[in-house]
Order: C-alpha cells, then structure tokens, then sequence
C-alpha cells in the first residue's frame, strides 16, 4: 500500500513545493500559495511518512493530505484487530465494537468541550474555521468509520 499511495503522493508535494506558486497569480494566490510552498519545503517529509495529520492542521503541507495519513495510520494498526477476528471472531468483533464506541465517543466529547457544533460546516464564523483542523485529521477520529 504505501509503494502504492506514496509515489503519486510525492508528486502532489513535488508540485507544492516547486510549480504551485507559479501556477497562477494574484495578490491572495500569492499570499496562500507562498505560505503552502514554504510549509511544503520544510514538511515534505511528513506527507511521504504518511505522519502529516500528527503535525497539526497549521502544519501540513497540503492540508488534503490529512486522509492518506489517517488512512495509512489505521491500516498500519489494522493486525491488532484483524487478527483476533481471525482467530478469535468473538473477541475480534468485541474489539471492533469497542473502537467504534471508543472512536465515536471521543469524538463526541472532543466537539462538545471543544464547543464545534454539527452544523459548522454551514457556520460563518470562528468555530467554521477551526471545524477541519480539530474535528477530521486526527486519526483517533477517523477510527470508527476505518472500522466500518
């Protein structure tokens, strides 16, 4: 999977780091790409470690990248349970429900303390903004669908 995913993956950051910023032009392309370049320069190597989403949303050289992390993340860890589902399918499907739960309700209580509501994506406003960066890329987060 990763000789798979990576090499298209370094081409995407190839083209952040270098071609991007000369794309187009404008004072707002400018600003945004210029930052994205910079970040990219100094955190290639997360995006081709599949580590990126640990770095935090401020961080990451193409904020898109956060899936193939948590993704790869998540198949890494994917033995712990399949293998008791393998050879122990009642303990197995217990530790499935159990990081279902585990996923959902951390997520849960995260939003709430966190005050990010349900709705935000259609929210004008401080916690719109900050929805992406707390409520996607942690990988804990994206546990319960990656068990599904």
């Amino acid at each position: 999977r990763y000789f798979r995913v990576t090499p298209a993956l370094a081409v995407v950051v190839l083209f952040a780091t270098t071609i991007s910023i000369h794309v187009s032009n404008g004072p707002v392309w400018n600003k945004f790409m210029g930052i994205n370049e910079l970040l990219c320069d100094h955190l290639w190597w997360s995006n081709l470690l599949h580590i990126s989403n640990c770095l935090g949303t401020p961080y990451t050289c193409r904020l898109e990248t956060w899936f193939l992390a948590a993704d790869y993340q998540l198949f890494v860890l994917s033995p712990l349970l399949l293998l008791p589902l393998f050879y122990r399918p009642r303990l197995g499907l217990l530790l499935l429900a159990g990081v279902f739960v585990l996923s959902t309700v951390v997520k849960t209580a995260d939003g709430f303390f966190k005050q990010i509501h349900p709705e935000v994506m259609l929210y004008e406003g401080p916690a719109g903004y900050r929805h992406p960066s707390v409520a996607h890329i942690n990988t804990v987060y994206r546990a319960a669908t990656f068990v599904v």
